[in-house]
């Protein structure tokens, strides 16, 4: 039976029996009083201890669900919730589609819910082989006011993720009472065709943020980012917004002076520590970067043709209160495990990216760490740029060390920091990395100005990289 339960849940699963009562027997199986007794006690206190474990992270998809499905008094559905702790059942023939207020039906019945749900990630996919998305019909979206009654009951919840998901405009803004606090909120879509963009009329960031009055760390990842916010003017009857610790901007997204206005006059609120960002815009990025006080800063290295004539419009100068930069450095091996060529690949890009936004030429004093974060692929990976890709040249290898070594010597550091987030599990990221360093940067190694540290976290994480759900 050990085997069967999940590792955290035995010393209290065991701790709630009573000392002594119940043993593992060597004999044969045999329903006697004394194992009935003992499968009785393991039973009940499995139900007491695990049942609110489970629905500590939910999540609830807007995929098609049988015609016939309904919930139970627990919220199981043919016992996906128990199991799984998600509604996620397979899409069959005879379905129709279920809307939001099931669910909220479901934690309004529920104390135990309401109590335990720490985690919800809100799943809306698009339906049908041709792709289009599952809201684009108005009555698919999520209406406003059932959003704000799921979050007043869900007082203890501290992480939420809406992925593709549509919320109707509220009618009237009212100030943001409804939930005290978020650990992360992320809002992101997965999709990328031009006619889901349009499918989202409805949805106004601004509207999802009015709902919390803190925001640890809000990572928003939605094409058309700049459509989302309107200028207005701060309103005495909004509270502040206290400091978000991290801001994370994906791919699809640019920093604009929307997002800046709504945090820092609308919501008035003080500064935000740690941002990270995939896309520089030099109509206001560095500036508003600066003007947010930002202390570490994550950039990525992309292909310098973006940068094409910008050349000298990006100061990172500005962010006078930088402490830690980091930048993603994409690495696409060859076969032989060496640097390749290939399109995602950061060593032979570094120096025109870094010269690109000027940052050998950055006024940064308070600059304590720069750190390179190596996002390592294997080749299997991406089959068409290994085809097409060779190792890294010499002449390549040796502009990514000398810029390393001028960027340690400018902004007076002792050295570069190195971390791993590769997506290969097979290998030991100390080896990976000491390995590629030695082939990389071999006169830095051999000074000793590598420095190699573990990533902490993901600064882009996934559904399933969240700690702090206790």
């Amino acid at each position: 039976m050990h085997n069967d339960l999940p590792p955290e849940l035995l010393d209290e699963i065991l701790s709630y029996l009573h000392v002594g009562s119940w043993e593992p027997t060597t004999l044969s199986p045999r329903l006697d009083e004394y194992e009935l007794d003992s499968c009785s006690r393991v039973c009940r206190a499995w139900n007491a201890v695990a049942r609110p474990r489970l629905l500590r992270d939910v999540t609830y998809s807007f995929r098609a669900v049988p015609h016939d499905a309904s919930l139970n008094e627990h919220g199981d559905y043919r016992g996906t919730l128990a199991k799984y702790s998600c509604f996620y059942p397979r899409h069959k023939e005879d379905v129709r589609y279920k809307t939001f207020p099931m669910f909220v039906n479901f934690v309004a019945q529920s104390p135990m819910a309401q109590h335990s749900i720490r985690r919800l990630r809100l799943d809306a996919w698009p339906r049908g082989s041709s792709g289009s998305p599952f809201l684009v019909e108005t009555h698919d979206c999520i209406d406003h006011v059932l959003f704000v009654q799921l979050l007043q009951m869900l007082s203890r919840l501290c992480v939420l993720h809406l992925v593709n998901v549509n919320i109707t405009c509220p009618p009237v803004r009212q100030p943001p009472v409804v939930h005290p606090s978020l650990r992360r909120l992320s809002i992101c879509t997965w999709l990328e065709t031009d006619g889901f963009h349009r499918s989202w009329p409805g949805l106004h960031i601004k509207d999802i943020l009015d709902c919390f009055a803190r925001i640890e760390e809000l990572q928003v990842d939605v094409p058309n980012f700049a459509w989302y916010f309107s200028q207005e003017e701060a309103r005495d009857d909004w509270p502040d917004m206290a400091a978000i610790e991290k801001l994370i901007l994906g791919d699809s997204v640019y920093l604009d002076e929307g997002l800046y206005d709504y945090l820092f006059v609308t919501r008035r609120m003080r500064g935000i520590r740690r941002v990270a960002i995939e896309h520089l815009s030099p109509e206001s990025a560095i500036d508003l970067l600066g003007e947010m006080g930002v202390e570490e800063l994550q950039l990525t290295c992309k292909d310098p043709s973006d940068f094409a004539g910008l050349e000298g419009m990006l100061d990172l100068s500005s962010c006078a209160q930088l402490q830690r930069l980091t930048v993603r450095l994409p690495v696409l091996l060859t076969s032989e495990e060496q640097p390749s060529t290939g399109a995602d690949c950061g060593i032979s890009t570094f120096s025109h990216w870094a010269t690109a936004i000027d940052l050998h030429n950055a006024n940064l004093p308070l600059l304590v760490e720069l750190r390179i974060s190596l996002q390592i692929h294997r080749p299997f990976a991406f089959p068409d740029l290994e085809a097409a890709s060779e190792p890294v040249s010499e002449e390549d290898l040796r502009s990514f060390e000398d810029m390393l070594t001028e960027l340690a010597n400018r902004f007076n550091l002792p050295g570069i920091t190195f971390s791993l987030n590769g997506s290969d599990s097979s290998v030991k990221p100390t080896e990976r990395i000491t390995d590629l360093l030695g082939f990389c940067c071999p006169e830095l190694m051999k000074r000793k100005k590598c420095f190699i540290v573990d990533d902490e976290e993901s600064e882009f994480p996934g559904y399933n990289t969240d700690t702090f759900l206790t």
